[in-house]
């Protein structure tokens, strides 16, 4: 009768792969484990990233609203506090969806400081960033966010991008939902000059695990914002 039994130890995985085996003293890798090791690097990251994704998308949900609420206040008081802030004029942020850290109260400060404002907008698989004001309609995208039908923002205007994210390391890597929309629109604008890449996260996203996933186009950050305060990784980009 075949039994499920603990494999080896994997590196990989860091954890014991599991197999089918006639006897529990045997030491051979089923057909699946030798898959599993003989996979392809880049397969290999995709599948971390996968995992770090699902750990870090449940936890970000599972915030206690008055938490959640608390957090996105503090986070909109830090920013108003820095230097970052007060030179920026025009500012890309997003609205938030799957438990993501609510930019709304940076929005309002914005507002109130006659900054002007730009929201995301997919287009195939390209990202643009359209003028938002109170009076704009917003619609769903595909995914179900809404998206400003103002004007596209020009060539080069943002100063500020507040960037929604996964996870971020303490050396300005961001883990994003996947779809490379983020990396593709900032790959694109440095040939305009590259606002200042802000992500926009609770603390318990930080995860050092994710500076051994990037991929070379992946898009660091200049700073992450979060409930604590303002972290910044350089200097602000010209």
């Amino acid at each position: 009768m075949n039994r499920r039994v603990q494999g080896p130890f994997c590196q990989r995985c860091a954890g014991y792969r599991t197999f089918l085996c006639r006897k529990p003293c045997c030491k051979f890798l089923s057909w699946q484990d030798q898959k599993h090791h003989r996979m392809e690097p880049r397969d290999d990251i995709r599948q971390q990233k996968h995992r770090l994704r699902r750990e870090h998308r449940e936890r970000r949900r599972n915030q206690a609203p008055d938490f959640a609420a608390e957090a996105a206040h503090r986070a909109a008081r830090h920013l108003e506090d820095s230097s970052l802030w007060r030179s920026s004029r025009h500012l890309g942020l997003f609205i938030a969806n799957d438990g993501e850290l609510d930019p709304s109260a940076i929005a309002r400060a914005a507002r109130r400081a006659d900054k002007t404002l730009y929201l995301p907008s997919l287009r195939d698989q390209t990202l643009d960033f359209r003028h938002w004001d109170p009076a704009t309609p917003l619609r769903p995208n595909r995914y179900g966010i809404d998206e400003s039908t103002g004007a596209i923002a020009t060539e080069g205007v943002l100063d500020l991008l507040l960037m929604p994210l996964v996870a971020w390391s303490p050396r300005g890597a961001r883990l994003g939902m996947g779809g490379g929309f983020y990396d593709r629109f900032v790959a694109a604008q440095r040939e305009h000059g590259c606002p200042f890449l802000l992500g926009l996260a609770y603390d318990d996203q930080q995860d050092p695990r994710i500076d051994a996933l990037q991929e070379r186009w992946d898009q660091p950050l200049h700073g992450v914002l979060t409930e604590s305060g303002l972290t910044l990784f350089g200097s602000v980009p010209d």
